[in-house]
């Protein structure tokens, strides 16, 4: 009797975990990435947990090595990530993955495994994008990270951020300049002020006019915000930063108000933290509406930061 319920239990789960799901609820693990369980609120696109367009945008619960590490809004159309979540929990010591970068093969096959090598999916690159998408572009793009390897705590987490469903073509000094400067900045910021050194953050790219190779969306933004309870204070607070994808953008601090009003005029309504966090209230001894000239960021090249670069 045992034995024929274990297997009449074993006929009724499906042969893969699906990963792309219909909404992030779906998987319980899955919302932990978004403050209080409340994923972003874009209008027309997912309001109320709900993706409206369920054939252009897909829910991706980012999974390797039995573990759920990060969550991403996909957009198909323009192969490029809307917007990665995580959880920062410290920075650990990490090294940059060797090649070939993963995709997501239940986009392209839904009865394929989680996030695996290129060349094990036979239908790959319907759906998204591939690193082939992004050679002989003479490296003027890089494939740039939304979840960044230097935000990971440990080496899997750190080799899971190297999937082409958590990047999008960023212009290459960009990358490696002002946009790892910020990153390291918000590393800072979140070890010095947030309780625990922990905070959500939410990172995306607006789709921009042009294709790299005639295959990939080139964002003409990106932007990134996050939200954390202040350790002095126990209150929770949140800051923000955007930058246009070229060579000599600033990247830009400011309150999650503000890069709300500004994302408005890509999107239209927009909550990244979805009423969970403050949207005027910022880390203290951070100054935000300050516009910084681009030599006043004092940012260098970094090569750390060449983790989207081509081989």
């Amino acid at each position: 009797m045992h034995v024929f319920v274990f297997f009449f239990i074993l006929q009724t789960l499906p042969l893969t975990l699906q990963h792309v799901v219909g909404k992030f609820h779906d998987i319980p693990d899955c919302v932990e990435f978004f403050v209080n369980n409340k994923t972003p609120e874009i209008s027309g696109i997912l309001e109320g947990g709900k993706i409206l367009d369920q054939n252009r945008y897909k829910a991706i619960c980012q999974f390797y090595k039995n573990k759920y590490r990060f969550a991403t809004l996909y957009d198909v159309n323009n192969k490029i990530p809307l917007f990665s979540a995580y959880k920062f929990v410290g920075k650990g010591d990490t090294k940059r993955k060797p090649e070939p970068w993963f995709i997501e093969p239940q986009l392209d096959d839904c009865n394929e495994k989680s996030m695996s090598n290129p060349g094990k999916v036979e239908k790959r690159g319907n759906n998204q994008a591939l690193s082939e998408n992004y050679k002989e572009n003479n490296q003027v793009y890089h494939r740039g990270h939304l979840f960044p390897r230097q935000h990971a705590n440990d080496q899997e987490t750190a080799d899971s951020t190297f999937t082409l469903t958590n990047a999008v073509p960023q212009y290459n000094k960009f990358n490696s300049v002002q946009w790892c400067c910020m990153e390291k900045e918000v590393t800072k910021l979140i070890s010095e002020q947030c309780e625990k050194s922990e905070a959500y953050v939410v990172t995306g790219a607006v789709p921009g006019s042009g294709k790299l190779n005639n295959k990939v969306n080139i964002p003409e933004l990106m932007w990134t915000a996050f939200c954390c309870k202040d350790k002095n204070s126990a209150s929770m607070v949140g800051l923000a930063y955007y930058g246009e994808n070229k060579e000599a953008s600033v990247v830009e601090p400011v309150s999650v108000q503000e890069l709300e009003n500004y994302l408005k005029q890509k999107y239209g309504d927009i909550n990244v933290f979805n009423g969970a966090c403050p949207k005027k209230l910022t880390l203290v001894n951070i100054h935000v509406g300050k516009k910084r000239k681009y030599n006043e960021m004092n940012c260098v090249y970094d090569e750390y930061c060449d983790d989207g670069s081509l081989p």
